[in-house]
């Protein structure tokens, strides 16, 4: 019976870790759009848009991952 009750603590923690582990690389997208988006008003200015997507995108995709990463922690905790 004990066996049972470690492997599926070890489980959670596994699936905790995994809920850390796409938060950071969540973060990880939200500072390089951050740290990206400085160049935005001058290639804005050159008349092209592509940096504006490219950014909204991986801001997008950072989000996306900070918040599954977060629900995936609190629904193991």
């Amino acid at each position: 019976m004990a066996t049972l009750d470690r492997r599926t603590e070890d489980a959670k923690f596994a699936r905790m870790r995994t809920g850390s582990i796409t938060m950071m690389a969540g973060w990880i997208f939200l500072g390089m759009a951050i740290l990206f988006g400085v160049f935005v008003f001058q290639e804005y200015r050159d008349g092209t848009h592509l940096w504006r997507y490219f950014i909204y995108g991986m801001g997008l995709i950072g989000l996306v991952l900070v918040l599954a990463g977060a629900r995936q922690r609190r629904m193991n905790s």
